[in-house]
Parts: C-alpha cells; structure tokens; sequence
C-alpha cells in the first residue's frame, strides 16, 4: 500500500508549496478533463514521492485509485501554521502566529484592507496581493531573543508594522514562488475567518460583515477606539493587540445595547 498524506498538515514544506501550486492549476483547467487528469498524476508523485516513470506504469485501475486517495488535495486549504518563516532574497520573513496571537490592531486593519482591494481587484492589479503579505510577513526585531526574557514582553517578535518598509517588502515579494504565496494567503484567510467568528457578537444587529467589507472601515474603527481614551492615543490603540481592542469593542457595545434596552422600557 502506497503511504500519502491524509491533509497538508502531514505534508513536508516542498509537498505543500508545489501541491497547492498543483490545486490552483487542477481548479483552473476544470473544463478540461485531460489536463486535469495529468495534473492529478502530478499530484499522486508529488505526495507519494512516486516516480512519474513507475506511475505511468500502473494499470489504470490502480492510477484511479491513487487519485481518488489525493483528491482531498485538490480542494483542502491550509489552516495550520504552514511554516514559521521563509526566506527571500538573503532575508528571513516571520508569519503571525496562531490565532493572531501576535497581530495588533493596525496589522489586522491594514491587512483587510488589502486583503479586500486585492479580491475586488482586476488582474492588472493583482500585486495588491502583495501588499497583504508585506503586512503581515516581517522579519525579526534585532533583539527578539533578549526580549523574550522581559516583563513587558508582548510576544510580538516580527518588526512593528510600518507603511514605507512594507511598500518596499511588497516589491521584492513580487518575485515569490507561487506556492508560498497561496500558502501564506490561505493561512491568513483561516486565521481572519477564525477572528471574525470569535468576534462575530459585535456585528449582531448590524449588517453582520459590513465592517470586513468595508476597507476604510477597519481604521476608522481604530480612531473610534482611540477617541475613547481607554487604550491611549491613535498609535497606542494601533499598538496593541487586536484581540483586547475587538474585546473592548464588544464590551461598549452590551454596554450600549444594554443602555438602550433600559432607555426603551422607561418610556
């Protein structure tokens, strides 16, 4: 019996990058069953480690059934942390981590920012994509690894968010392998789901998504958050984490609820 890989979390890094590189291609020639057909077989050596000449061997029944055995890879995205970092150009670039445990307030709005241009995008300008993963891949503070031994330390090990260097990463990220770019933007798009739904309360009663489809809206949130004065000014609230700033939000917003229901049952 042939051993493959039951989801991309059994997968090595080179599997995963050239297998969702093979998933997008298997999604887009769907209207043709041909090269579909020879893209699974791409698929079935890929994460058997199969010789494509041993493959080709096979009796056609057993071909089948392989690629029935693969078929989860031709739809299945990446939840998990892929990798924790990569390398590009003599430079290593960190990923956030899990469950935005290190994403602040400003990474999480910039990013649905771009994130929302570059699906709403035209394919001429599509390098919008781009600016996602500038956002959200940076490389390490010089003094990550002091740091973690501090009372204040944050967990935060990748460089602050700044607009300038991120523009500049967005450039040299244009040259990035396929498959580490439909790697990381799956990644991210599990994680945002995963906020959205922890955080999903806050919206009840509105037009529930309004805000995460709404770009200018992710900042504007920020300047309401700072305008209370809870968490500092504008840069402080930017600064923390988007988990304590959405908690804040949902906290005023049963306080608000709470005082309109009051107000509603004295008149």
């Amino acid at each position: 019996m042939v051993k493959i890989p039951s989801s991309w979390k059994d997968c090595s890094t080179p599997q995963l990058i050239e297998g969702l590189e093979l998933q997008l291609l298997i999604q887009s020639y769907a209207a043709e069953p041909d090269v579909v057909l020879e893209l699974l077989g791409d698929m079935v050596c890929l994460l058997t480690r199969m010789d494509r000449n041993r493959y080709e061997g096979l009796p056609t029944d057993e071909k089948f059934e392989l690629i029935d055995r693969i078929r989860w890879a031709t739809v299945e995205k990446v939840t998990a942390l892929p990798f924790a970092s990569f390398r590009h150009r003599g430079r290593r670039y960190f990923l956030p981590k899990l469950h935005y445990a290190d994403t602040t307030a400003i990474e999480l709005a910039m990013a649905n920012m771009h994130y929302l241009a570059f699906v709403k995008a035209t394919k001429a300008a599509s390098p919008r994509l781009f600016d996602l993963l500038a956002t959200i891949c940076r490389p390490r503070k010089w003094n990550w690894w002091f740091r973690k031994y501090l009372p204040g330390y944050d967990g935060e090990d990748r460089q602050p968010f700044n607009s300038l260097r991120a523009e500049r990463r967005a450039i040299k990220f244009q040259k990035l392998r396929l498959g580490v770019c439909i790697t990381i933007l799956q990644y991210w798009e599990a994680q945002n789901n995963e906020f959205y739904e922890i955080h999903k309360a806050l919206y009840d009663g509105t037009e529930g998504r309004s805000l995460f489809q709404n770009g200018e809206g992710w900042l504007a949130t920020l300047e309401d958050v700072a305008s209370a004065g809870v968490h500092g000014n504008f840069d402080k609230v930017c600064d923390t984490n988007a988990h304590t700033i959405w908690m804040y939000l949902k906290h005023r917003k049963i306080q608000m609820d709470e005082q309109a229901r009051v107000a509603e049952k004295d008149k």
